[in-house]
């Protein structure tokens, strides 16, 4: 299974060096913890009525 994510697209270069090499047809994004913690709850939604 595979997700697809949207988010704000890393630009820092702190955080792009703490990363370390990112192939060529990658990018890094954010996403925020909020939005992290629904998909989490919906999962846990979802299996808890199976």
């Amino acid at each position: 299974m595979t997700y697809i994510a949207q988010g704000w697209e890393v630009t820092d270069p702190q955080a792009l060096a703490d990363v370390g090499d990112v192939p060529d047809h990658e990018t890094l994004i954010e996403i925020p913890e909020d939005v992290l913690k629904m998909y989490a709850r919906r999962y846990l939604e979802q299996e808890g009525q199976r």
